[in-house]
């Protein structure tokens, strides 16, 4: 039994959470999307890969793969570490892609809403680096609260050395 909404229009959809992040290369333009789908409490991961791309265009390319799984209409909450320009589309340098999502979206009635949570970016960061290894090209990076960036093994690293101190 799935967990469904009814809009206003009477209508029954599946709620599913689309949880995504990303790395991208600066210097190779090789990226990377690690994406959850999860309904009824089952989590699918998903990880896609291209070559000369940017973060904004792979997270929408991942956005893009995750929604054509779907086999119903769903009401899809998307949680992502960055907002893909939903609200002006046509203004967007990935406005090719954005309205290849939209359409995806609306010819199979689905309906969406974009969140923007942090807290689910770097669970998603470590599963990526977790699953990837340490593949060539791609550098995955943490942001910190001052706006530096700590490569994702020495952000762990430095975790793992702290529960030592405070457990």
């Amino acid at each position: 039994m799935y967990q469904s909404i009814t809009n206003l229009f009477g209508e029954t959809k599946v709620n599913v959470a689309l949880y995504l992040t990303c790395s991208c290369n600066n210097i190779t333009k090789n990226a990377v999307c690690l994406y959850e789908l999860v309904c009824n409490g089952v989590t699918k991961v998903f990880t896609i890969e291209k070559d000369n791309t940017t973060s904004n265009r792979i997270l929408i390319e991942g956005m893009i793969d995750a929604v054509s799984q779907l086999k119903r209409p769903c009401y899809i909450s998307i949680y992502a570490p960055t907002s893909v320009g939903f609200s002006k589309p046509n203004k967007s340098v990935n406005k090719d892609k954005l309205q290849e999502l939209l359409s995806l979206i609306s010819h199979n009635d689905h309906d969406f809403e974009e969140k923007l949570l942090a807290e689910h970016t770097s669970r998603l960061k470590k599963r990526l680096t977790e699953k990837l290894g340490k593949k060539a090209g791609i550098e995955l990076y943490y942001l910190l609260d001052n706006n530096d960036k700590l490569l994702i093994e020495d952000y762990c690293a430095q975790l793992l050395r702290q529960s030592k101190y405070t457990n």
